[in-house]
């Protein structure tokens, strides 16, 4: 069984494709300081997942009104899972809703910096290009992990002085090389000061290195829509 790859798409996104991709996600509830949350969907196809996160920061939340809310979510539109894809850190809100979530009548997926303390599916960053997906996954044995993916390059500055990692976004130059192991094309460009390879993994490298995650753990992915809607052949 192929992994489910969620595409998380605005309202705006959500209203004007036709026909939605399958699976898909909402992006995104945040907080409503002094109260719960905001911006839920008013239409989704069951299967899919509700994104929520931290891009407004928490004030006097009330977490028993964020359940009832996430609840009555869940009873209505029957989602796939809940993503609490929270990137700020040490937010006390936030580490208090990772784990109180976890009695809604769904599965609710944490990202990396506060779900892994929570007994739940963790939501972790997309694996480098220049990463091993094994070396990668393997300090999250034993959990349901659920990956992001994406279309971005990474380019590795090889001088006298070490090695400068940076990622960027998708070049379009095409890369000849390809690299079993790490599921990524590469080129490389030298002059008489530094070398530098670039790495990017296409829609075809993303499938074999998902397919190559299950046994890791990888149950599902989550990309976004933006990047992945011109794909000739969509993740179904």
């Amino acid at each position: 069984m192929s992994i489910p790859v969620f595409l998380a798409m605005t309202a705006w996104e959500m209203a004007k494709a036709n026909p939605l991709p399958s699976p898909c996600g909402w992006m995104a509830c945040h907080y409503l300081p002094g109260g719960g949350l905001t911006n839920f969907p008013q239409a989704l196809p069951p299967g899919s997942v509700i994104l929520v996160d931290d891009s407004v920061l928490p004030h006097k939340q009330s977490i028993a009104q964020i359940l009832s809310e996430l609840t009555c979510c869940i009873h209505r539109f029957s989602p796939r899972a809940i993503v609490l894809d929270f990137q700020k850190s040490d937010l006390p809100e936030n580490r208090e809703l990772a784990k109180e979530t976890q009695s809604l009548p769904c599965p609710v997926v944490v990202s990396e910096k506060y779900g892994k303390d929570v007994n739940c599916p963790i939501l972790l960053p997309p694996i480098p290009p220049h990463c091993p997906p094994k070396d990668y996954l393997n300090p999250y044995a034993g959990r349901e992990i659920w990956l992001e993916i994406a279309l971005e390059s990474q380019t590795l500055t090889l001088t006298k002085d070490g090695c400068r990692e940076e990622s960027c976004r998708k070049h379009d130059t095409p890369l000849p090389f390809y690299d079993a192991q790490l599921f990524t094309h590469y080129g490389i460009a030298c002059d008489d000061d530094a070398a530098v390879f670039i790495l990017r993994r296409e829609w075809s490298d993303l499938q074999k290195l998902l397919e190559e995650a299950k046994p890791y753990g990888v149950n599902a992915a989550l990309g976004l829509y933006q990047e992945f809607m011109d794909i000739k052949n969509p993740p179904r």
